[in-house]
Protein backbone atom coordinates (compact mmCIF):
# COMPACT_ATOMS: atom_id res chain seq x y z
CA UNK A 1 0.00 0.00 0.00
CA UNK A 2 1.42 3.32 -0.92
CA UNK A 3 0.78 6.00 1.91
CA UNK A 4 1.67 9.43 0.93
CA UNK A 5 0.65 13.30 1.85
CA UNK A 6 -0.25 15.66 -1.47
CA UNK A 7 -1.05 19.09 -0.80
CA UNK A 8 -0.99 22.77 -2.25
CA UNK A 9 -2.35 26.24 -2.78
CA UNK A 10 -5.99 25.49 -4.81
CA UNK A 11 -8.00 22.46 -5.85
CA UNK A 12 -10.55 21.82 -8.13
CA UNK A 13 -11.99 18.54 -8.34
CA UNK A 14 -15.47 19.77 -10.76
CA UNK A 15 -18.27 18.01 -9.93
CA UNK A 16 -19.38 16.16 -13.10
CA UNK A 17 -23.42 17.86 -12.92
CA UNK A 18 -22.41 21.43 -13.11
CA UNK A 19 -20.60 21.87 -16.74
CA UNK A 20 -21.23 25.63 -17.29
CA UNK A 21 -19.53 26.59 -13.95
CA UNK A 22 -16.92 24.53 -12.17
CA UNK A 23 -18.02 23.57 -8.55
CA UNK A 24 -15.76 21.03 -6.90
CA UNK A 25 -16.14 18.56 -4.58
CA UNK A 26 -15.25 19.46 -0.95
CA UNK A 27 -12.90 16.46 -1.14
CA UNK A 28 -10.48 14.68 -3.46
CA UNK A 29 -12.20 12.27 -6.00
CA UNK A 30 -10.61 9.07 -5.88
CA UNK A 31 -10.45 9.60 -9.77
CA UNK A 32 -8.24 12.67 -9.17
CA UNK A 33 -5.88 10.60 -6.47
CA UNK A 34 -5.46 7.75 -9.19
CA UNK A 35 -4.48 10.90 -11.72
CA UNK A 36 -2.18 12.37 -9.13
CA UNK A 37 -0.83 9.24 -8.30
CA UNK A 38 -0.05 8.16 -12.21
CA UNK A 39 1.42 11.66 -12.25
CA UNK A 40 3.90 10.17 -10.12
CA UNK A 41 4.52 6.99 -11.42
CA UNK A 42 2.71 5.60 -14.62
CA UNK A 43 3.01 1.77 -16.18
CA UNK A 44 0.54 0.55 -18.30
CA UNK A 45 0.48 -2.56 -16.41
CA UNK A 46 -0.54 -0.72 -13.40
CA UNK A 47 -4.25 1.28 -12.50
CA UNK A 48 -4.14 2.86 -9.19
CA UNK A 49 -6.97 2.18 -6.29
CA UNK A 50 -7.38 4.57 -3.92
CA UNK A 51 -8.39 2.92 -0.89
CA UNK A 52 -8.68 5.97 1.81
CA UNK A 53 -8.82 9.90 1.33
CA UNK A 54 -8.12 11.29 4.25
CA UNK A 55 -8.64 15.72 4.50
CA UNK A 56 -6.19 16.81 6.71
CA UNK A 57 -7.12 20.88 6.70
CA UNK A 58 -10.20 22.75 7.04
CA UNK A 59 -12.08 22.88 3.82
CA UNK A 60 -12.03 26.63 2.82
CA UNK A 61 -13.12 27.75 -0.59
CA UNK A 62 -12.15 30.47 -2.84
CA UNK A 63 -14.77 31.75 -6.23
CA UNK A 64 -12.69 33.52 -9.14
CA UNK A 65 -13.86 34.44 -12.87
CA UNK A 66 -11.90 33.64 -15.90
CA UNK A 67 -12.21 34.81 -19.28
CA UNK A 68 -11.45 31.24 -20.91
CA UNK A 69 -11.83 30.24 -24.38
CA UNK A 70 -15.35 28.99 -25.93
CA UNK A 71 -14.61 28.20 -30.00
CA UNK A 72 -10.91 28.22 -31.51
CA UNK A 73 -10.42 30.84 -34.26
CA UNK A 74 -11.19 29.82 -37.62
CA UNK A 75 -10.20 30.68 -41.40
CA UNK A 76 -14.22 31.88 -41.52
CA UNK A 77 -14.57 33.44 -37.77
CA UNK A 78 -10.49 34.71 -37.16
CA UNK A 79 -11.67 35.90 -33.46
CA UNK A 80 -11.90 33.72 -30.79
CA UNK A 81 -15.19 33.71 -28.84
CA UNK A 82 -14.40 34.28 -25.46
CA UNK A 83 -17.06 33.43 -21.67
CA UNK A 84 -16.90 34.76 -18.37
CA UNK A 85 -16.63 31.43 -16.13
CA UNK A 86 -17.15 30.51 -12.57
CA UNK A 87 -14.78 28.95 -10.85
CA UNK A 88 -15.33 27.65 -6.93
CA UNK A 89 -12.35 25.85 -5.60
CA UNK A 90 -10.66 24.80 -2.70
CA UNK A 91 -7.95 26.74 -1.17
CA UNK A 92 -5.10 25.52 1.18
CA UNK A 93 -5.35 21.56 1.01
CA UNK A 94 -3.89 18.65 1.77
CA UNK A 95 -5.06 15.08 1.72
CA UNK A 96 -3.49 12.11 2.68
CA UNK A 97 -4.17 9.04 0.22
CA UNK A 98 -3.89 5.49 0.47
CA UNK A 99 -3.57 3.10 -2.48
CA UNK A 100 -3.79 -0.52 -3.35
CA UNK A 101 -3.10 -0.89 -7.50
CA UNK A 102 -4.31 -3.33 -10.12
CA UNK A 103 -2.66 -5.35 -12.51
CA UNK A 104 -3.94 -5.20 -15.76
CA UNK A 105 -2.69 -6.72 -19.22
CA UNK A 106 0.44 -8.23 -19.55
CA UNK A 107 0.94 -6.95 -15.80
CA UNK A 108 -1.51 -10.24 -14.55
CA UNK A 109 1.78 -12.14 -14.79
CA UNK A 110 3.54 -10.04 -12.41
CA UNK A 111 4.50 -9.36 -8.73
CA UNK A 112 2.57 -6.50 -7.13
CA UNK A 113 5.35 -6.24 -4.86
CA UNK A 114 7.42 -5.34 -8.32
CA UNK A 115 5.86 -1.39 -8.76
CA UNK A 116 5.16 -0.61 -5.53
CA UNK A 117 8.68 -0.96 -4.62
CA UNK A 118 9.45 1.26 -7.88
CA UNK A 119 6.88 4.06 -7.27
CA UNK A 120 7.82 3.88 -3.29
CA UNK A 121 11.52 4.70 -4.77
CA UNK A 122 9.91 7.33 -6.46
CA UNK A 123 8.02 8.88 -4.04
CA UNK A 124 11.01 8.85 -1.78
CA UNK A 125 13.34 11.05 -4.12
CA UNK A 126 10.20 13.62 -5.37
CA UNK A 127 10.42 12.45 -8.87
CA UNK A 128 7.33 12.26 -10.91
CA UNK A 129 6.14 11.02 -14.52
CA UNK A 130 4.35 14.38 -15.15
CA UNK A 131 3.91 17.40 -13.00
CA UNK A 132 1.64 16.13 -10.56
CA UNK A 133 -2.24 18.18 -9.86
CA UNK A 134 -4.91 18.52 -7.62
CA UNK A 135 -7.82 18.27 -10.19
CA UNK A 136 -7.01 21.38 -12.73
CA UNK A 137 -3.56 21.19 -14.26
CA UNK A 138 -2.75 24.59 -12.47
CA UNK A 139 -3.45 23.79 -9.34
CA UNK A 140 0.05 22.03 -8.71
CA UNK A 141 0.90 19.34 -6.20
CA UNK A 142 3.70 18.79 -3.61
CA UNK A 143 3.79 15.25 -2.30
CA UNK A 144 5.73 13.33 0.32
CA UNK A 145 5.39 10.22 2.51
CA UNK A 146 2.59 9.86 4.94
CA UNK A 147 4.01 10.01 9.16
CA UNK A 148 1.93 9.35 12.34
CA UNK A 149 1.17 13.26 12.68
CA UNK A 150 -0.46 13.45 9.40
CA UNK A 151 -4.01 13.00 10.83
CA UNK A 152 -7.45 13.70 9.29
CA UNK A 153 -9.94 16.56 10.36
CA UNK A 154 -13.23 15.77 12.79
CA UNK A 155 -15.43 15.77 9.45
CA UNK A 156 -18.66 14.18 8.32
CA UNK A 157 -19.74 14.17 4.96
CA UNK A 158 -22.72 11.95 3.01
CA UNK A 159 -22.67 12.67 -0.59
CA UNK A 160 -22.80 11.18 -4.24
CA UNK A 161 -19.36 11.31 -5.53
CA UNK A 162 -17.11 10.64 -8.76
CA UNK A 163 -15.36 7.43 -9.17
CA UNK A 164 -14.23 7.23 -12.73
CA UNK A 165 -14.94 6.75 -16.47
CA UNK A 166 -16.25 3.28 -17.68
CA UNK A 167 -14.52 2.78 -21.30
CA UNK A 168 -16.06 -0.75 -21.19
CA UNK A 169 -18.30 -0.70 -24.36
CA UNK A 170 -15.98 0.34 -27.33
CA UNK A 171 -18.73 1.66 -29.47
CA UNK A 172 -19.92 3.73 -26.88
CA UNK A 173 -18.78 7.09 -25.48
CA UNK A 174 -17.28 6.63 -21.64
CA UNK A 175 -20.08 6.79 -18.91
CA UNK A 176 -19.23 8.67 -15.74
CA UNK A 177 -19.43 6.48 -12.77
CA UNK A 178 -20.94 7.98 -9.29
CA UNK A 179 -20.81 6.57 -5.90
CA UNK A 180 -22.67 7.09 -2.21
CA UNK A 181 -19.60 8.27 -0.58
CA UNK A 182 -19.79 8.39 3.24
CA UNK A 183 -16.78 10.49 4.85
CA UNK A 184 -16.55 10.07 8.76
CA UNK A 185 -13.99 11.49 10.88
CA UNK A 186 -12.41 13.42 7.66
CA UNK A 187 -11.71 10.09 5.78
CA UNK A 188 -13.29 8.64 3.13
CA UNK A 189 -13.02 4.86 2.57
CA UNK A 190 -13.45 2.99 -0.52
CA UNK A 191 -13.29 -1.00 -1.13
CA UNK A 192 -11.39 -2.27 -4.21
CA UNK A 193 -14.46 -3.99 -5.31
CA UNK A 194 -16.23 0.01 -6.47
CA UNK A 195 -13.28 -0.35 -8.79
CA UNK A 196 -14.53 -3.07 -10.57
CA UNK A 197 -17.05 -0.86 -12.28
CA UNK A 198 -14.05 1.45 -13.79
CA UNK A 199 -11.10 -0.83 -14.52
CA UNK A 200 -11.08 -4.25 -16.70
CA UNK A 201 -11.16 -7.31 -14.67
Amino acid sequence: MIDIVASGKFACFTRAETPSDRLTYPIMTPSAAAGLLSAIFWKPAIKWEPREISILRPIQYHDRKTKELQKAPTASNPLPKRTLRHTRMLKDVAYRIKAGLRLVGYGKKEAKGKYFGQAQRRIDKGQFFSAPFLGLRECYAEFRNATESDMPIDRDLDLRLFLGWNYEAEDQEAEPVFFNASIRGGTLRISSDQYDRIYPK
